[in-house]
């Protein structure tokens, strides 16, 4: 961040010297502190409220060890080591949960379990667990096969089926060497660690999941999300206090099975060279992620070319960056009532209704001659006046297509697949027969 000059005064207080440029004002240290706290606070109000005697609110910190993880760690143990040492409010958390998803086994750099013991000793009393990604297949036993079909191109399933004696570590290298590019791996990668999230939350009673997204990476990540096909699910992914569902597939006639847990991005409205600073001026450390230099550009992911992009701009117009997060929190959920909008049954995010005749509908080559779109609209009327009415209401379908059953990200990250992709889904049975608590298989010592 740029440095005030000497002579300058705080905006703030009137009183100190300026010590770092916050959106072009001199702020001090000591309301540049104040300013990042009451940031992080106004989306954690409801959380200050206490607990009846019979209920429970567990916090899930995801923890990554760069800096809006260590910031958001920082602050939340502040914010629970509070309220433990105030015997005068009422009960307001009753644990906090930190969890690293490791994914060295993908090259991802690897965060040392010193690293991690000291993050967890900022919560007083919290547990701190360590879960490969591949492990995802662990908890979630139970998979559906995909596998794209070049010649109708479309994605098929085969039914579900028990759990598989591959090890996890197998399994989940079969599903990404088969992606075909960066950032459809970069892609199905990040919906694997939410649904890991998600299900590890759900499956240890915690409430709430707290992100540390950066506006920077709420920015990033609205265009990277656009550029994919997934725009519709942008205010699900940068939202504050949405709730997350675990979608269960349908499996083997057990129906549907829909939990939520609330999510919550408190650090949203700081951008991450504000957020460094902060590290900096209370001298905690952090993993600096770097992202490579390519030679060709394809060798990106689009998540990637986003983050370097705002990470360049918030230098010299943070402003802007801000104001592409304020503008995508306007925007409203798809709706999922009446029919109108489904969920995909890969992410689980809201889905347009089969998306292949909704691509098909948008997607035009070359017009047709007006002559042979006449003569197409009487054949049709003649064909559906003759027809059976029970032949007219359902045509002969192929149970294993389930092209119209995911979104266009989905679809298009699937689409060329080299070899077939195996899937976790939840088991509504397994989870009930769990009695087991699966930390006691990740917990740092």
């Amino acid at each position: 961040m740029d440095k005030p000059s000497i002579t300058a005064i705080c905006k703030k207080c009137k009183k100190n010297p300026g010590a770092i440029v916050v959106r072009y004002e001199n702020l001090c240290n000591d309301c540049f502190t104040r300013y990042v706290q009451r940031k992080f606070l106004r989306h954690m109000a409801k959380y200050r409220e206490g607990l009846g005697a019979d209920e429970g609110r567990k916090f899930m910190v995801c923890y990554s060890g760069g800096v809006g993880s260590t910031g958001l760690l920082d602050m939340v143990g502040a914010f629970y080591n509070v309220m433990e040492r105030n015997e005068k409010s009422p009960r307001a958390v009753d644990g906090v949960l930190v969890v690293h998803v490791d994914e060295s086994e993908i090259g991802e750099e690897s965060i040392d379990d010193t690293i991690l013991n000291e993050a967890g000793k900022r919560c007083q009393g919290s547990q701190v667990v360590r879960i490969p990604l591949s492990h995802v297949f662990d908890l979630l036993p139970s998979s559906i096969t995909y596998t794209w079909d070049p010649q109708t191109q479309s994605l098929r399933s085969s039914p579900s089926h028990p759990p598989s004696p591959l090890p996890p570590t197998e399994r989940f290298n079969a599903l990404i060497s088969s992606l075909p590019s960066p950032s459809s791996r970069s892609d199905l990668r990040a919906y694997l660690r939410t649904k890991l999230i998600n299900n590890l939350a759900l499956r240890e009673n915690c409430s709430t999941i707290l992100y540390g997204d950066s506006g920077t990476r709420s920015a990033a990540k609205i265009l990277g999300l656009t550029a994919s096909g997934r725009g519709h699910t942008v205010p699900y992914e940068i939202g504050d206090a949405v709730s997350s569902t675990s979608t269960q597939a349908k499996m083997e006639g057990q129906g549907e099975e829909r939990l939520a847990v609330d999510v919550v991005r408190p650090l949203k409205d700081l951008l991450q060279q504000e957020l460094e600073s902060y590290l900096a001026l209370h001298e905690l450390t952090y993993v600096k992620s770097e992202i490579p230099e390519l030679s060709n550009v394809k060798n990106y992911t689009i998540d990637q070319l986003m983050t370097r992009y705002f990470r360049g701009l918030e230098i010299t117009f943070p402003s802007i960056v801000a104001t592409v997060g304020r503008t995508a929190e306007k925007l409203g959920k798809a709706v999922e009532s009446k029919g109108e909008a489904g969920r995909c049954r890969i992410c689980g995010m809201p889905a347009e209704k089969d998306v292949k005749k909704w691509i098909e509908r948008l997607t035009v080559n070359e017009p047709a001659p007006l002559e042979e779109i006449e003569n197409s609209l009487a054949r049709m009327q003649i064909a559906n006046a003759d027809a059976p009415a029970d032949a007219r209401k359902e045509d002969d379908k192929d149970e294993s297509d389930v092209t119209s059953e995911v979104c266009y990200g989905c679809l298009a990250a699937t689409r060329h697949a080299k070899a077939p992709l195996p899937w976790p889904v939840e088991s509504v049975q397994g989870r009930a027969n769990d009695t087991q608590s699966v930390l006691d298989k990740y917990l740092i010592d």
